[in-house]
């Protein structure tokens, strides 16, 4: 009974052999037949990555470091010391008033303030055949709105700037004002042909001034057609608040670790600096 046992344990064993080297002589056998597909699907996909690569529009992550005082009273100076010395025994973390201010990080009255006064409710982009690449702060020509329209916008307003040649632009404004019979929003574009800069149109929803950006405008020539979109602050500012993290560095210190992902490192950078004075 044994010895039948064993032989058919060494039968089970010898027939997984085979079987093994039998899928291994299939799967050799229709890697080699099919070489030219494998070969054609290997081109494709490589050829699809790069011309994502080459045409989609690149997210950098920024981080900074913020170091957040405490209250310097006398009283607050020896309730901290106090604190401190439970907390480095593990007892405790930091105290209601970081927790507090890493909260108002986040909040998105801070971060409207920020971007109104950076005017990061302007977004600029070149556009080319195939692709808008973001400009920040190398944009040829800026457009901008007084403030207090930009505030009261129910929709982004678009201007399309394309040059004509000879310092002449075709200019189109696309943009949404409320009508005041029917309350509801409206399409309204202008077009215009400017023969110089700078050029100022009115709209229904407020005047947008378009002018050279100092040394950058000869860029233009290179560029030749460029977009503008002017939001409201208050929607690119929670934007800004709900992509932005905030979390303490240790348990034991003040000091908040900030990220953000952007189109634009220095444009993140700025808005972090921003943030920090705001």
């Amino acid at each position: 009974m044994e010895e039948n046992n064993v032989s058919a344990v060494k039968q089970t064993t010898t027939d997984d052999k085979v079987s093994g080297v039998f899928n291994l002589q299939f799967i050799l056998t229709s890697l080699i037949l099919n070489w030219k597909w494998y070969l054609l699907s290997l081109i494709i996909c490589v050829g699809c990555a790069m011309v994502y690569l080459r045409y989609a529009s690149p997210v950098y992550s920024i981080s900074a470091k913020m170091l957040i005082k405490d209250d310097d009273s006398p009283q607050a100076s020896r309730r901290g010391s106090a604190l401190q010395n439970v907390a480095n025994l593990g007892f405790m973390t930091n105290t209601s008033g970081f927790d507090n201010e890493l909260e108002l990080l986040k909040s998105q009255s801070l971060s409207i303030a920020a971007v109104t006064d950076l005017k990061l409710y302007v977004n600029y982009f070149g556009v080319s055949r195939f692709k808008k690449q973001l400009l920040y702060k190398n944009q040829p020509i800026t457009v901008d709105m007084d403030i207090e329209h930009v505030k009261e916008l129910e929709a982004p307003v678009n201007v399309d700037i394309e040059s004509a040649g000879d310092n002449k632009f075709n200019i189109k404004i696309d943009y949404k004002y409320i009508d005041s019979d029917t309350e509801q929003l409206v399409a309204k574009n202008i077009a215009k042909e400017s023969q110089s800069l700078p050029c100022v149109i009115r709209t229904r929803v407020g005047v947008v001034t378009i002018t050279a950006n100092g040394r950058n405008y000869v860029t233009m020539a290179k560029i030749k057609h460029m977009k503008a979109i002017i939001s409201n602050p208050s929607e690119a500012g929670i934007k800004y608040a709900f992509g932005l993290g905030v979390e303490p560095s240790s348990k034991t210190t003040t000091i908040a670790n900030l990220s953000l992902n952007d189109g634009s490192v220095q444009r993140g950078i700025d808005y972090l600096n921003q943030l920090a004075v705001v």
